[in-house]
Order: structure tokens, then sequence, then C-alpha cells
């Protein structure tokens, strides 16, 4: 019988959704993929932290209804909206001293919802009029002349209307800190006016959420539709260099890793190099602007004509300008159930890190209330600049991790008692960051964020 041709090979660095999503494709084209990835868990953002036998989301993500791309993923891998997913329309704002009093948002862009959101409390109704009246200023503008606002931040843009007050400005710097963790300053209004256009065509529901946790809902299902396209999973696996020669990529060296069971680092194996004809790069920033600039650590890096990809391509020596920070998530659990906390996320007002926390019910119950609070103003935490020493000492990685720690037990001027509470550390000598100095008393709740000084 006549010879069959090889399926062509591809190399993925990184397991996060943007790896796995680009394997899943290829794989089902007939390519045979091989992922890197060095965490202790595939997935990502969208990953896990696994405590006492219970997976805690690296954060609780909310699935917009425009999110097409997401939605066919889902379904190929067999999941489907109304079986894994749970519909939310609602999002809330609360103020200092203000518990439980909820400024509610619902479907918000839809035309439907419209006065009621006009009128829900989270500004006066006049300013409220003027919020959306500069989403739709911003809409236009981008309809007109994108490079309009593509040249400028959405900040500039808001400050620039005759028509905005400060408040009005502080709403949008603190809604959008709260979506994408960055101030309006930083953020192009090109990109504020893409995302408003999306929502307002799909403004209902607000957003989905999983059932359950993001690793065993969703990437287990995923990792899984791969292992049935029979996708190489190189696990706990960093890629150190890339070596091109030619015109074209050659091999990589990389290292095995081996974690504790809390997914902290504890040693590496020795470099090994592995041949490639294909590769695609979906890792973080930092990772990406260290394996543009490195070469293979051993073999044919030694020999000449060896090259890092960025002599190659020079352009790309502008991806180390590209950030990110860690979003610190602090899951903290009640030992009862607390009154009046909504399923829905909210938003504390005028919180130093602007803070946002969601009851998860699938933790919580007649007995406890368990919620994870996320900082998304990583610029304002205190703990940045310890984390950043730490870095550049070689001491700790770019990833935190949540780690359960049981609060002490000392005299106590109250009746109430705390229970454990989550402290964020570094990932790989266990040194520990604290958001603050107060532990939460049982009988409290978003009240307490505030009193304590977030």
């Amino acid at each position: 019988m006549p010879a069959t041709n090889p399926s062509p090979t591809v190399t993925i660095i990184g397991g996060g959704i943007a790896g796995l999503t680009a394997a899943l494709r290829l794989a089902e084209r007939g390519f045979a993929v091989t992922i890197y990835e060095r965490g202790p868990l595939l997935g990502g953002n969208l990953s896990g932290v696994r405590r006492m036998g219970v997976y805690h989301d690296i954060y609780p993500h909310m699935f917009a209804q425009w999110f097409h791309n997401f939605w066919k993923l889902t379904e190929d891998i067999g999941l489907t909206k109304g079986r894994d997913f749970e519909r939310r329309s609602e999002c809330a704002f609360l103020r200092s001293n203000d518990f439980p009093h909820y400024r509610v948002g619902v479907d918000i862009g839809a035309f439907r919802t419209g006065l009621k959101n006009l009128s829900s409390g989270i500004l006066s109704l006049p300013e409220m009029f003027l919020v959306n009246y500069t989403v739709l200023d911003a809409l236009v503008c981008g309809d007109m002349d994108g490079d309009f606002l593509q040249n400028q931040t959405l900040n500039d843009f808001i400050v620039n209307r005759p028509y905005a007050t400060p408040a009005v400005t502080q709403f949008f710097n603190t809604t959008v800190n709260n979506i994408w963790s960055i101030n309006s300053y930083l953020s192009s209004a090109r990109a504020y006016e893409r995302f408003a256009k999306y929502q307002f065509r799909e403004p209902s529901p607000l957003c989905w959420v999983l059932k359950g946790s993001s690793y065993q809902s969703f990437i287990e299902p995923l990792r899984k539709r791969l292992e049935e396209l029979h996708c190489t999973l190189m696990e706990h696996t960093e890629v150190t260099g890339v070596t091109v020669r030619e015109g074209k990529v050659t091999d990589i060296s990389f290292e095995g890793i081996v974690y504790d069971a809390d997914g902290l680092e504890l040693n590496k194996t020795a470099p090994q190099t592995d041949t490639i004809d294909n590769l695609i790069i979906a890792s973080s920033p930092a990772s990406l602007g260290e394996l543009v600039f490195s070469k293979a650590k051993t073999g044919s890096s030694a020999r000449s004509g060896a090259r890092s990809i960025v002599s190659l391509l020079p352009r790309l020596a502008n991806v180390r300008r590209l950030g990110s920070e860690p979003l610190p998530v602090l899951y903290v659990s009640f030992r009862r159930a607390l009154p009046n906390i909504p399923p829905y996320y909210v938003a504390l007002l005028d919180s130093k890190y602007s803070l946002t926390f969601v009851q998860i019910e699938r933790l919580s119950g007649p007995q406890k209330t368990v919620m994870p609070i996320a900082a998304s103003d990583f610029d304002s935490i205190p703990i940045k600049f310890a984390i950043k020493t730490a870095r550049a000492r070689g001491q700790t990685k770019n990833r935190l991790v949540v780690r359960s720690v049981e609060a002490p037990r000392a005299k106590r001027r109250r009746p109430s008692h705390p229970e454990r509470i989550c402290a964020l550390r570094s990932d790989q000598h266990g040194q520990r960051c604290r958001l603050g100095k107060h532990f939460l008393p049982a009988e409290s709740g978003p009240a307490a964020l505030h009193q304590s000084g977030c």
C-alpha cells in the first residue's frame, strides 16, 4: 500500500485557555499537538487550586452572552448552557456603612431594564443618565473615527467630555478596574467602546457562571477531549528556551517541575531538549518576553548558527513592554450562614483595592458562607513591592496561590470568633503575604471589609 504522509506536528507552550483551544482546533484538523504547561494544573486563569480535596477557582469567572467563541468551545467539549451554567442577570454595588442596601444593576445595556438601572441608586439619577450618555457618545465616536478613540485613554475621553462630572469619571474607573483589573487612565477608549458595543448587542443575561468549579467542570472535559484526539500533554514542564536555525524554529529546552500537594514548587529536573517543526507560544507576557530572547539551553544551540526568536524577528523585542499582574483572591469561610448575601457579584465602592466578592453557593450552605474576595487594583496593594522585590531576588515566581490557614485562637473581647481565612503566599519558598491585619468576625459580612481598612 502507498505510504501515508505523517501528520504535521505543532508544539504549544502554555496550557491556559488560549493554548488548549489552539490545541483542540489543530488536533481536530489532523495535527499532532504537544502542549507544555509549567503549572501544577492545566487551565491558566480558568484553572483552580486544590485544598483538602476541594477545588477553588483561581477567580470566579463570568461568561457573557456574546462570548461566541467560548460557547462554541463549550459545545465542542460536551457542555451546555442549560445543564452546566447558571444565568446571572444582576450585579451590585455596595457603599461603606450601607450594608445590606445593595445598588443592583440588571442586564446592563438592555432597553427593557434601562429605567430600572437609571434609578438603581448607584449614582444619582442625573449622573446615571450621564453614564449612559457617555457610553453612547463613545459608540458614536468609534463608528465615526476609530483612531480618535484608539489614540487616547478611556479616562482622557471622559474628562474631555463637557458634560462629565467627577462622579461619572470615578464610576468608569471603578467599573473598568473591577472588570479588567486596570485603571481607566491605562485603558484604551477604543477597547472600552468595543466592549460596550458587544454588551449592548447581547445584554441579556448579563453573564453566565459555571455550576461547578472551573477546573472540574470545564478544564477536565477539555482535557478529556484533547486526550481523545491524541494530544500529548507535558504537564509540570517549563520551556526555558527556543532555538532558531536557518529561519525556522528547530528545538526547545525544558525542565520538569516537582510540586507538593498544595501546588507549590519544590525543585526542578535536569534540562532536556526536543526537536520541533512548528511553534505556538500561548504564555503570559513575562514568560513570552523571556522565551523570545532565550535559546535552547543545550542541543543544537551549542552549534554555530543557533539564534533566538528575537534575532529573526527583532520587532518581537517589544513584547517585553507588555505587563501583567496577579489578581489576589482571598477565600473567606464563615462558620455560619451570613444573612443578606446575594448570589451575584458585588463591588465595594470606594474600597482601597477595588474589592469585589461573590458567594460560592456550591461551597456554602445552611451552616456556613464561603465567598472569595478579589482585589482588582493590584497597584495599590502594599504587598506589591514585597512581591516584586522577591521576584528580583529570584525567590518567587509570578503566580500567587492560596493556602488555607487557621486564624489564631487568642483571647477575644467579643463572643464572635473567626473561622479560617486564606492567606496569599508566594509559590516557591512559602513567604506569606498579608492583605491586612484584621480577621473577619463570624457575624460580620461585607461591612467588615470596609471597616478593616479595605
